[in-house]
């Protein structure tokens, strides 16, 4: 069905009042606060990119999914990687392959809990780099976590 114009205004207005999000990072104390501080920084990024936030911080005893968000791609499973300052190495190369699986296995219990199958889903990560003082800076990548193998359907 076509979007109304209603919906396409409504849409842009969103995305422009989270567009003038400008607030600048605090100093952080532990790698735990900035981590929680970059959740909750990469949540309004992706409300300003579309997405809407249906679950944050599932956590499950095989792993933990930051935040579970759909699209108009479907629905998507956000790893969050924060770092409290830019050290060449991006936080995207800080998911391992322990940390996949982990994640993955978190995917799989989300899915069987709502009782879903065959839906169009993939792994997200959003990157945040938090300098104090300075305005966050953000980066999504979609389709960034390959779940074919190790996923395992109930």
């Amino acid at each position: 069905m076509p979007e109304t114009l209603f919906a396409m205004l409504r849409r842009w207005l969103i995305a422009l009042f989270w567009a003038i999000d400008l607030r600048t990072a605090p100093s952080f104390h532990t790698a735990v606060e900035a981590g929680q501080y970059g959740e909750r920084v990469a949540g309004r990024y992706l409300r300003r990119h579309g997405y809407r936030i249906m679950e944050l911080n599932f956590r499950t005893a095989e792993g933990e999914v930051d935040i579970i968000a759909e699209d108009e791609d479907g629905l998507a499973f956000v790893e969050v990687r924060s770092r409290r300052e830019d050290r060449g190495i991006s936080p995207y190369e800080t998911v391992d392959r322990h940390k996949q699986l982990r994640l993955g296995k978190a995917v799989s219990a989300w899915l069987r809990k709502k009782k879903l199958r065959n839906i169009r889903f993939r792994g997200d990560i959003v990157e945040v780099i938090l300098t104090a003082g300075e305005v966050p800076r953000c980066r999504l990548l979609k389709n960034a976590h390959d779940f074919s193998g190790h996923f395992q359907w109930w």
